[in-house]
């Protein structure tokens, strides 16, 4: 392909490599030129403009991303139609995505004008997502680039669609603890699981205790259930903890503990008679995106998750949204260190809450009781002004007025 500046009347039959904008209109970029097209830009003053002028063996743009696409697409990843040197692949079923990078990186380093951008390797598509997409950069290649592309080229990505699970679920109880608790764990699983087109198919709650808990996962099993979650009413903090124990008294082994993302860490992968048996992290609780998520869609797809795999969710694993999180924890490092680092200190405001009814006091105001010869509520906000929040602000509804005069003087 030869590109550059060209006068007028060798252009017939050559792509427009950028848009031109005349008096009546414009000419988009990648069109062929044709007589009448060229006859418009002279009018308009042009003597000269910028071609490629494509040459023998030179495949167009279109045609060239169809066939790098059509090379790459595994099960059920289709090409899309080609447009402006660019062709996008499908999924063709929900589920999670899987990439040969070699094969990915091999293509990108055949020729810098042909490119491959794809989804990170193991996320979850829908059907009709696009997966990856092929853009070729000038507007034709060479057939030897092809060639070259072509040669020992293999599929790279596939769609591991979702199975038909029975899944089953265990949620532990403690004397005292909130049902409310155990509702919204049971109800994230079911949100989770809903959106791949599966349910839970049984639940049990039991006492958390290792043999109840045993039990549960055997009774579970033995209904046909794979794989079984267990949501425990406290996180496991060790091997021993309960639910690790008692995935290994039903008959099962711990394949790891813990695992490197956050929020995730207290994850428990287990396997129990070829099954996958999974202690839920607190943060399971939340529909907010965290490392079971990482390890549920792999087997729900039937995709086998090791130890090794886990240990290598450590890279990326501190997930968007708790890298802020961690930055604001950080403590304000030491002024002699400030050639090095940013000591700011973070912004704090506080708020005392001074609104409420405080019906379970009776016909007292707690806010305005004396206690140690002052008001409850003055302890409280001498205390928010001696630290180092500013501002410190005071709601006030009920009783205002008896609130203000609680807080006479303060500044």
């Amino acid at each position: 392909m030869k590109f550059g500046s060209r006068p007028l009347q060798e252009c017939e039959g050559a792509i427009l490599a950028h848009t031109l904008r005349l008096g009546s209109g414009s000419i988009r970029k990648g069109r062929v030129l044709t007589r009448d097209d060229l006859e418009r830009i002279a009018a308009a003053g042009h003597a000269e403009i910028v071609v490629a002028a494509l040459e023998e063996g030179d495949i167009g743009e279109n045609e060239a991303a169809d066939r790098v696409a059509r090379l790459l697409a595994g099960a059920h990843v289709a090409p899309a139609p080609a447009a402006t040197g660019r062709c996008n692949l499908i999924a063709r079923r929900s589920g999670v995505l899987l990439l040969d990078a070699d094969e990915i990186n091999r293509l990108n380093s055949v020729c810098e004008t042909v490119t491959v951008a794809t989804l990170p390797p193991f996320t979850p598509v829908g059907k009709g997502d696009a997966v990856a997409t092929i853009k070729i950069i000038p507007y034709a290649i060479s057939a030897s680039v092809m060639d070259r592309i072509s040669r020992g080229a293999r599929p790279a990505l596939e769609v591991r669609p979702y199975l038909e699970a029975r899944c089953g679920l265990v949620i532990t109880q403690v004397v005292g603890g909130r049902a409310s608790l155990a509702d919204k764990a049971a109800h994230a699983l079911q949100a989770r699981l809903e959106r791949v087109g599966l349910s839970v198919a049984d639940e049990i709650r039991c006492p958390h205790e290792e043999e109840a808990v045993a039990d549960a996962i055997g009774s579970l099993a033995a209904r046909g259930c794979a794989p079984i979650f267990i949501f425990g009413a406290a996180a496991a903090c060790d091997r021993g903890d309960v639910v690790p124990a008692a995935i290994e008294r039903s008959g099962g082994r711990i394949l790891h503990f813990g695992m490197p993302v956050e929020p995730g860490n207290l994850l428990v992968l287990g396997e129990r008679a070829g099954a996958s048996v999974i202690g839920m992290p607190s943060c399971a609780r939340s529909l907010a995106p965290n490392g079971f998520d990482w390890v549920l869609h792999r087997i729900l797809a039937g995709i086998p998750v090791t130890e090794a795999d886990i240990v290598a969710m450590g890279v990326g694993g501190l997930i968007t949204g708790r890298a802020e999180a961690a930055k604001k924890r950080r403590p304000v490092l030491p002024e002699q260190h400030s050639d090095r680092f940013v000591t700011t200190p973070p912004r704090i405001a506080a708020v005392v809450l001074a609104a409420g009814r405080a019906r379970r006091m009776g016909d007292v105001n707690k806010l305005t009781r004396p206690i140690a010869g002052k008001a409850m509520l003055r302890h409280v906000a001498e205390a928010a002004l001696t630290s180092q929040a500013s501002p410190v602000i005071v709601v006030t509804g009920h009783q205002e007025e008896s609130v203000r005069a609680a807080l006479e003087g303060l500044e």
